[in-house]
C-alpha cells in the first residue's frame, strides 16, 4: 500500500519550497538588475569619448587639412569669436579628423585646427554622460557603495543557500507492505513490487530515464498514453517520480517484449490498480495473446513451406541451365501469373 506519497506532507513541503523559491527569485532579480545597471554604466564610462562625439558630431568631426595651426593662432580665433574671453587651457586633437578643444571660463569651444573655424561652444556643467559616470562611481565607492557591496554579498549567500535547498531532492516516496506468495513470473513480480517495502527519493525525469535505460521522450510518451501515473510537480515545476515508476517502466518493457500492445499493457496495469481479483482477466488476456501467437506461427510455417518450394524450383532451374539454354525464372513467372 502506498503511504503518504503525495499527501499533506508534500503539500507542506511544497508551500515552504514555494516561499523559498520566491525569495530566491527576488534576490536573483534584484542582483541581476544591479549587475545590469553596473554593467551598462561601466560600458558607458569605457566608451564615454566615443559616445560624446556621436552625440555632437557637428562639433567633433572635421576634414583634415595640410597645415595645423599653432595654439596661439587657435587661441586668437577663439578670442575673436567670444569677445576676448580668456583661454583657460587647450585640449589638442587626438586624431586628424577630430577637432581641438579650447577651455574657456564659460564653456568649451571646438575649433578646426586646420582652418581656425570655431565650430561651436558647449556650456560648462554636468552632461548626461557625466551623470552616468558619477552614478557608476557612487555605486562602487563611498559609504553608499560599501553598503551596496555588503548587501550584495549577503544576497549572494542567501541565493546560494536557497538554490542548494531547491536543488536538493526531497524524500517523498515511501511504499510499505508485506511479502506474499513467492511465485515468480513477470506479471506477478510487477504486482508484488508495490507490496515490498521500498524507501527512495523522488526523482526527476532524467534520473528515471537513466535508471530505466529509456529516453526522456519515451517516458513522456508512456505518461501521455496514461501508462504512468501523472507526475507531480515540484515548486520549480519539475516532474517528480517515485521508485514505483522504475518498476512500472520495467513491466511495460517486459510486456512489450512478450508481444502485448500498449493498449493491452494498459489493461493489465488497470487491473492491478483497481485491486480486484485479476486472475480471470489476466488469464483471458494471456489466452488471447497465446492464440494470436499460435496463429502467427502457423502462418510463418506456411510461409516457410512456400519459400522452401520456391528455393527448390530455383535449384532445379539452375541445374537445368547447366545442360540447356537459360529461360525465365520459374518463381517470378509463377508470381506474375498469379497476379494476372
Amino acid at each position: 500500500m502506498v503511504v503518504g506519497v503525495f499527501g499533506c506532507e508534500v503539500s507542506q513541503l511544497t508551500d515552504v519550497r514555494r516561499l523559498i523559491l520566491n525569495v530566491h527569485l527576488f534576490i536573483a532579480l534584484t542582483a541581476g538588475a544591479f549587475m545590469v545597471i553596473l554593467g551598462v554604466t561601466g560600458s558607458i564610462m569605457e566608451f564615454e569619448p566615443e559616445l560624446d562625439r556621436s552625440l555632437h558630431p557637428q562639433l567633433s568631426y572635421i576634414t583634415p587639412g595640410e597645415r595645423v595651426l599653432s595654439l596661439s593662432e587657435i587661441g586668437d580665433a577663439v578670442s575673436r569669436k567670444f569677445s576676448s574671453e580668456p583661454v583657460v587651457a587647450y585640449v589638442p586633437s587626438l586624431s586628424p579628423d577630430l577637432s581641438s578643444q579650447v577651455l574657456l571660463s564659460s564653456g568649451i569651444a571646438y575649433v578646426n585646427q586646420y582652418t581656425g573655424e570655431v565650430l561651436g561652444k558647449r556650456a560648462r556643467g554636468q552632461t548626461f554622460l557625466g551623470y552616468v559616470r558619477a552614478f557608476h562611481v557612487r555605486l562602487g565607492s563611498g559609504d553608499f557603495g560599501r553598503n551596496i557591496l555588503k548587501w550584495s554579498a549577503l544576497a549572494m549567500l542567501l541565493s546560494l543557500a536557497s538554490g542548494l535547498y531547491l536543488w536538493w531532492p526531497i524524500k517523498q516516496v515511501r511504499i510499505r507492505g508485506e511479502w506474499g506468495n513467492r511465485r515468480h513470473s513477470r506479471l506477478y513480480d510487477f504486482g508484488m513490487a508495490t507490496n515490498h517495502q521500498i524507501e527512495s527519493t523522488a526523482m526527476q525525469i532524467g534520473e528515471v530515464a537513466k535508471r530505466s535505460s529509456l529516453t526522456v521522450d519515451a517516458i513522456r510518451f508512456y505518461e501521455k498514453r496514461k501508462l504512468l501515473p501523472k507526475a507531480v510537480r515540484s515548486a520549480g515545476r519539475f516532474r517528480l517520480y517515485g521508485a514505483g515508476t522504475i518498476e512500472r517502466l520495467h513491466f511495460i518493457q517486459q510486456m512489450q517484449g512478450l508481444g502485448f500492445s500498449l493498449r493491452e499493457v494498459g489493461e493489465l496495469i488497470q487491473l492491478r490498480e483497481r485491486k480486484v481479483d485479476a486472475c480471470e482477466s489476466v488469464k483471458a488476456l494471456l489466452s488471447a495473446k497465446l492464440s494470436d501467437i499460435r496463429a502467427k506461427l502457423q502462418e510463418l510455417r506456411h510461409l516457410e513451406s512456400e519459400l522452401e518450394m520456391d528455393l527448390q524450383k530455383c535449384n532445379r532451374e539452375l541445374n537445368h541451365r547447366r545442360r540447356h539454354a537459360a529461360c525465365a525464372c520459374p518463381v517470378l513467372e509463377e508470381v506474375a501469373g498469379v497476379s494476372q
